[in-house]
């Protein structure tokens, strides 16, 4: 059901739709104040070399960005995020699931430095230590969002929280 073609714009004049695999650090990464609007993407296997790190998408540094049914799968540390004054992510029918490093931890979901962000009908998944973390004065919204089956290995078995609230968020 996904798109695999896509057609690139940062202001929104058509949406974006894309198939991305295997990228290394970020998926897609939206940024310094852009505007977005991704419609049936599907982000999967991102992976940083020699760090856990790897982001399925990334918003930040004010961009405005809008998704609608994207799946963000098999990602590691961080399936989607979004950081910093003025960002603000809003999402109908997103899927983020199975994040996890080689260690076994992963968020679903990370918001930071006084982002917003809002999800409807929307499901973060079977991911590994936090379904959602919510940080820094960010605030998140959520109608029909369910957070289910995080995921914690053995070895941290105090982990698996569906979400965290932390510092004035």
């Amino acid at each position: 059901i996904y798109t695999l073609s896509y057609t690139l714009s940062l202001h929104d004049a058509l949406p974006i739709c894309l198939l991305v695999e295997g990228s290394r650090h970020r998926g897609v990464e939206i940024d310094l104040g852009a505007t977005a609007r991704l419609i049936g993407c599907y982000v999967a296997g991102t992976r940083k070399l020699d760090t856990p790190e790897g982001f399925g998408l990334s918003a930040a540094g004010g961009a405005q960005v809008r998704l609608q049914d994207v799946r963000l799968t098999d990602n590691t540390f961080c399936g989607m995020s979004a950081g910093s004054t003025g960002t603000m992510l809003e999402g109908d029918g997103v899927v983020v699931d199975h994040t996890a490093t080689t260690s076994n931890s992963g968020t679903g979901l990370i918001l930071f430095d006084n982002a917003r962000v809002r999800l409807r009908g929307s499901r973060i998944s079977a991911n590994h230590t936090l379904g959602i973390l919510v940080q820094h004065g960010s605030v998140m919204r959520a109608n029909g969002l369910l957070v289910d089956d995080t995921r914690a290995p053995p070895a941290k078995a105090l982990l698996g929280f569906s979400q965290a609230i932390q510092a004035n968020a």
